[in-house]
């Protein structure tokens, strides 16, 4: 393995990943909280694609070749158009026909979805398809900011690997839960006194917040009463919502009173 190689695997879990990796033992799909340009993504396919019997990737096989020079053609990237902020369905749909199609010069196939977290209900649906019953020799990376978005179904069949971006997402468990205590608890003054605090999160940590909340809101509804049901409904696109307002660069203070705002609207619909 290169020293460029090695440098990608440097965060926390990164050890145990890059074991994998080395020995060609990795799993089926990954959930990567990182850059799209994170070497990590170069590694892992290449170390896929590699023909080195250990210690992989080699870094200097035809197959790492191609893949360092982005000239591979087994392995595929699959983004959104550069003007557009989702992930389609469309996009999804065209990666599990060709997750099918055998490969041209590799015993493997790598399949990179960049935003993969942008994606609709209906996108990450078609993906699961491919997810449950995937084609052998196939490994799904699945780029995104905020591992909290995807669909349960979805995470329970990936790994979630533990980087800088998923540590600040599980941190930010019991900020959501408290979030949604108070929305529950149709306690305005303290959800506006949370919601100052809120505001003042860094990016990484604002993106998880939101993901962990909306995610929450929906593990609670089985056990909801009709009302609470009705706020949790509510608030999970009023953070849909503001997931977008983060997506488009909107400042954290303008999230927070989108957040209290809504609340408040929330409250004078139901009450």
């Amino acid at each position: 393995m290169t020293k460029d190689f090695e440098r990608a695997f440097a965060f926390p879990s990164g050890g145990v990943l890059r074991r994998r990796a080395e020995t060609g033992t990795l799993n089926q799909a990954y959930i990567l909280p990182l850059p799209a340009d994170h070497n990590l993504f170069t590694a892992l396919a290449a170390s896929a694609l590699c023909s080195a019997p250990d210690r992989r990737p080699c870094g200097i096989c035809p197959h790492c070749r191609k893949v360092i020079s982005g000239s591979h053609p087994d392995f595929r990237r699959f983004a959104p158009e550069k003007d557009k902020r989702i992930f389609p369905v469309s996009l999804a749909r065209d990666l599990r026909e060709e997750a099918w199609i055998l490969p041209n010069e590799a015993e493997r196939k790598v399949f990179l979805l960049e935003a993969a977290d942008t994606m609709n209900g209906a996108a990450q649906n078609a993906l699961l398809k491919i997810l449950e019953e995937p084609p052998a020799g196939t490994l799904f990376l699945l780029q995104c900011e905020n591992p909290g978005r995807f669909l349960e179904t979805i995470r329970s069949r990936c790994t979630v690997v533990q980087t800088e971006a998923e540590a600040a997402s599980s941190g930010q468990e019991e900020a959501a839960s408290e979030y949604l205590d108070l929305v529950l608890g149709n306690s305005p003054a303290e959800l506006a006194r949370f919601l100052q605090k809120t505001e003042k999160l860094p990016r990484p940590e604002l993106a998880a917040f939101l993901g962990e909340a909306k995610r929450q809101a929906v593990s609670r509804l089985p056990r909801a009463s009709r009302s609470d049901a009705l706020r949790l409904h509510k608030t999970q696109a009023l953070l849909a919502r503001a997931e977008r307002f983060f997506d488009a660069n909107v400042s954290g203070g303008h999230i927070a009173g989108l957040l209290l705002s809504g609340g408040a609207e929330m409250r004078n619909q139901i009450d």
